[in-house]
């Protein structure tokens, strides 16, 4: 890098001075022209005029301040290191090494490589045959009984067994619970999700055009409330040994992923991406995405077939404490 100075105290000369460099310059270097100006203490000729003359207009001949005139020297390989001379090297090894971590970022290598797998892949014909094994086993059966191949006896057991305990601990020992309570429950909870209504007590109105007569023939509003109030997944007391912030259906979680994956893979065409759950309440888990058609809820990471089956699930519960050196894409992957 090469630089010129042109003072332009006095008269229009600075500034001629300048140009004329340019246009005698017959190198292809760039230039760069910057004005600098003078200092605050100095006065040029424009400005040595009576502050009351104010009649007077006058244009100037030259700028005042200092013309530096900045010339890139791009052919020869001495002015590139001209100017890191005195410089220690400590902070110019650091110089390069960062230049050349940029520059490998901005333009990295590609190599065709042969992938290694944990697990082996799937053909086609075992696909298919997994299908026609699952066809045969859930072929002739209702709704209820397909949902429960998921939410089965032993799942439920856990929640009639954590709702008691929980019930005990505050002290409400007349609370009892049993299988038949909890499928009603959730077949309510379940129906209430297409069937909406403004507020849950209408469920069991009286009016004609408001209540829903088999929620009320189901089960009492009472005893819903009842179920709702103790209803629990996990023992609290053990929450202090734990910084899972999703504690409380960590249980839930881990038996229906054990669920999903109960007659394998059997899909070859496999999508993983982020799933949002609708949440407006008041948890360290939940997520703010804008631009997203839900905006806030839980952010889930999901890996589901090409027909929308879902085969594992985690919750997200922010940025990562153990220390990795792989990106959150592939984390996410191999997880």
């Amino acid at each position: 890098m090469k630089k010129q100075r042109f003072t332009a105290q006095t008269s229009y000369r600075g500034l001629q001075e300048a140009i004329e460099a340019l246009l005698q310059d017959s190198e292809d270097d760039e230039c760069t022209l910057a004005i600098i100006p003078p200092d605050p203490s100095a006065l040029t000729d424009e400005e040595e005029g009576a502050d009351e003359d104010m009649a007077a207009c006058t244009i100037p001949q030259d700028v005042p301040g200092t013309i530096e005139v900045s010339r890139e020297d791009n052919g020869s390989e001495d002015s590139m290191h001209s100017d890191s001379d005195d410089e220690p090297l400590a902070s110019k090894k650091r110089r390069l090494d960062a230049t050349r971590q940029s520059s490998s970022i901005l333009n990295p290598i590609w190599r065709k490589c042969t992938p290694s797998y944990s697990l082996t892949l799937q053909s086609s014909t075992e696909v298919s045959d997994k299908k026609s094994a699952i066809r045969e086993e859930l072929e002739g059966l209702n709704p209820v009984q397909i949902f429960e191949k998921m939410m089965d006896n032993d799942i439920i057991d856990m929640i009639i067994s954590n709702s008691k305990l929980y019930a005990n601990q505050n002290n409400r020992h007349e609370f009892q619970l049993d299988f038949t309570d909890v499928k009603k429950f959730f077949g309510i909870l379940i129906l209430s999700g297409y069937h909406k209504l403004p507020r849950e007590p209408m469920y069991w109105s009286l009016d004609d055009d408001i209540g829903v007569e088999l929620v009320s023939k189901a089960m009492s509003r009472r005893r819903f409330r009842d179920i709702k109030r103790n209803l629990h997944l996990v023992d609290n007391d053990a929450a202090a040994t734990s910084n899972d912030k999703m504690f409380k259906i960590r249980p839930l979680v881990d038996k229906l992923m054990q669920k999903f994956l109960q007659w394998g893979v059997f899909h070859d065409r496999i999508s993983i991406d982020e799933s949002m759950v609708k949440y407006y309440g008041h948890h360290p888990a939940k997520q703010f995405i804008r631009g997203k058609p839900v905006r806030f809820g839980y952010k889930n990471w999901v890996a589901a077939s090409s027909t929308g089956y879902c085969y594992s699930f985690d919750f997200y519960c922010g940025k990562s404490q153990s220390p990795t050196s792989d990106p959150l894409g592939s984390r996410v992957v191999k997880t």
